[in-house]
């Protein structure tokens, strides 16, 4: 493990309050997440969600929307979607399977 490790094993899933507090230096734990995410090396991941609230919550700030998409970009962070699902065959359906013996 190298200097600079966090410690954390795996990826680190960003979420919407680290992300916003990264980009925005008036946040309370600005200071915290830039040092945390300077030292990390794990893979960074995200969700489609926390970019709509990031997007929306930095839009407040003079350009904070598009840089938070462009530091996302840029970092080359995998925003992930939600799990999609094939139909089950069940008229009307969406899921994968319905467990054991349930038929709910």
């Amino acid at each position: 493990m190298s200097s600079r490790s966090s410690g954390v094993a795996g990826e680190i899933l960003l979420d919407t309050g680290a992300l916003v507090s990264l980009l925005d230096r008036s946040q309370t734990f600005h200071g915290q997440c830039v040092e945390f995410f300077r030292r990390s090396e794990a893979p960074l991941v995200t969700t489609e969600a926390v970019l709509t609230e990031s997007t929306y919550l930095l839009s407040g700030i003079d350009g904070g929307d598009l840089s938070c998409l462009d530091f996302v970009r840029s970092q080359r962070i995998e925003a992930r979607g939600p799990p999609y699902r094939q139909p089950c065959g069940r008229s009307g359906c969406a899921h994968e399977n319905h467990g054991s013996g349930s038929d709910r």
